[in-house]
C-alpha cells in the first residue's frame, strides 16, 4: 500500500495533453456542480489502461498499467486505487476478472494504492 497527498489521478489526467485525444473514448459524464467527483472512478480506470497518469514525458507514467499486467501474469491479485473522490478495484482470479467503479462524495485528499499479487510456490 502506498498513499500519495498530491494532486491526485483525476486531476492530474485532465491535464495532460493526449486527455482531449481519448476523452470521447472514456464515457464520462456532463459535470455536475452538486457531483464534483462524479467521474474520478472512470478517470483513474483509463490510467490503469493508458497510462501517463502524473508525467509528461515519452519514459514515465506508466506505473498503474504494469501493476495490472503483474497481477495478470501473476494469475490472482487485485489493485484498488483510490483517488479524490474514485475508487477503481481491479480483481483477478483463477476463473474471473473484475472491475469496479464507484464515487465517493468527498475526497480522500491524495491517491490510496493498494496492490497485492499471489506469487506461485
Amino acid at each position: 500500500s502506498l498513499y500519495d497527498q498530491g494532486i491526485t489521478i483525476p486531476l492530474s489526467y485532465t491535464s495532460l495533453p493526449f486527455f482531449q485525444n481519448i476523452k470521447a473514448n472514456l464515457g464520462l459524464f456532463e459535470k455536475k456542480i452538486d457531483q464534483p467527483h462524479q467521474n474520478d472512478a472512470k478517470l483513474i480506470q483509463a490510467a490503469t489502461v493508458y497510462g501517463k497518469s502524473g508525467r509528461d514525458n515519452k519514459s514515465g507514467g506508466y506505473g498503474l498499467p504494469q501493476m495490472k499486467d503483474a497481477i495478470d501474469i501473476c494469475g490472482e491479485g487485485s489493485l484498488m486505487i483510490l483517488s479524490r473522490g474514485g475508487r477503481y478495484i481491479y480483481r483477478k482470479t483463477a476463473n474471473n476478472v473484475t472491475e469496479e467503479l464507484s464515487v465517493y462524495e468527498h475526497s480522500v485528499g491524495g491517491t490510496l494504492i493498494e496492490w497485492q499479487v499471489k506469487l506461485s510456490e
